[in-house]
């Protein structure tokens, strides 16, 4: 059983951790998140790792491939996950009508990070100041 999943939201180059709270989680399992194309059709599985009984974490994966030419033109998108665990089908669909929730990762354009390597200098401890587009997405 599946209670939440926080954060809900990726860049499209994926790599965001997601944390999923429910219960029943199988330590001795392996265990993937599914993402669904814009067509329904499962196209991205990553390794999830199982913390506890009641705590996963899952890895979004980069979705760049299905957006293609599209890449460019799309500032957001909406993409329905399930989660794959050995000998579980009722976790495939996280959306409605297959389960009672709706559970979607909102994908946003990758950051754009602002070139630091011209004024390079030895990080002695005092604060990294990342500067760029985009960041808090």
């Amino acid at each position: 059983m599946i209670q939440d999943i926080i954060p809900l939201t990726s860049f499209f180059g994926g790599g965001r951790v997601l944390t999923v709270h429910g219960q029943y989680f199988s330590t001795d399992s392996s265990s993937y998140l599914i993402v669904y194309d814009e067509n329904g059709v499962a196209s991205f599985e990553t390794e999830c790792r199982i913390e506890t009984t009641r705590l996963m974490e899952c890895n979004t994966p980069s979705i760049k491939k299905v957006l293609g030419r599209r890449f460019a033109e799309r500032k957001t998108m909406d993409l329905h996950i399930g989660l794959k665990e050995d000998n579980v089908t009722s976790l495939l669909r996280l959306f409605k009508p297959y389960y009672d929730r709706n559970f979607a990762i909102h994908y946003v354009k990758d950051p754009q990070y602002q070139n630091f390597t011209e004024n390079l200098k030895v990080y002695d401890g005092e604060q990294l100041v990342i500067e760029g587009e985009r960041l808090n997405e």
